[in-house]
């Protein structure tokens, strides 16, 4: 387990995270255009059930942090 973390880090330090940023955001955009906001809530709903313990959680708000400057539940908070 610890050779998967040093691996793990070593692949960190040779990613240029500018370009991987525009990357994920392109597939991001591309995919939600394909499949939709149903695809989004289908996929939420089953995150929200999914993962309940407080390591998962923490996870999906780093995730979520990533992607959109927000904490899945700020996000809750702005969909209300």
């Amino acid at each position: 387990m610890e050779e998967k973390k040093i691996k793990q880090k070593d692949i960190c330090r040779t990613v240029d995270c500018d370009k991987l940023a525009v990357t994920i955001f392109d597939a991001f955009k591309e995919d939600r255009e394909e499949s939709g906001i149903n695809e989004i809530a289908k996929g939420m709903d089953t995150v929200l059930q999914d993962y309940v313990d407080l390591e998962k959680k923490q996870a999906i708000d780093h995730v979520f942090m990533a992607l959109t400057g927000y904490m899945l539940e700020t996000l809750i908070s702005m969909s209300v």
